[in-house]
């Protein structure tokens, strides 16, 4: 009985190295797919914040105009920019923490279904594919913080060479 009762636990001890060896293999392989997304998430949130700023400065340049031919200090239309920026960057860093946070269960979910369409395993649905990394999630905050300081440095610089007669002469 004690040799059955180890051979039996060896088995168990076995099958579950066996388990993770293969989720080690299929997450090696949705690695690729999950850095791409990454990538295009990342990729996305830089073009939306440049385009977001680009459009702010735009519709706005009449008023910049205006408010500085009235003696408007660099200072006071600085804030007002900033600040448009600021809720848009928080805004971004909100929707970006929850995706990530709810993405990890949804991708989870994903790989627990379909693996075993492809694979019989025993023990699969015991394993963790995805986990919630607050390193990972701290870097994205801090790439979306740092990417919306440049977006409000790079417009306040350029509404510091325009010259407000001119704006208001273009919109005429």
């Amino acid at each position: 009985i004690i040799n059955s009762v180890e051979e039996y636990n060896m088995y168990i001890i076995n099958s579950r190295i066996n388990v993770a060896k293969l989720a080690v293999k299929v997450v090696a392989i949705f690695s690729d797919l999950f850095a791409m997304v990454a990538l295009i998430l990342v990729v996305s949130i830089i073009v939306l914040i440049i385009i977001n700023a680009v459009n702010t400065l735009n519709k706005n340049i009449y008023n910049i105009g205006v408010s500085r031919s009235m003696g408007a200090h660099m200072n006071e239309l600085g804030f007002i920019y900033s600040l448009q920026m600021i809720v848009f960057g928080l805004l971004v860093i909100i929707f970006s923490l929850a995706l990530d946070y709810f993405a990890t269960g949804f991708s989870n979910s994903i790989l627990k279904n379909t693996i075993p369409n492809v694979i019989v395993v025993p023990g699969l649905n015991e394993i963790t594919f995805v986990r919630f990394n607050p390193a990972i999630t701290a870097f994205t905050t801090l790439l979306v913080v740092i990417l919306t300081i440049i977006s409000i440095i790079i417009p306040i610089m350029a509404i510091k060479k325009m010259n407000p007669v001119s704006i208001i002469k273009k919109k005429n």
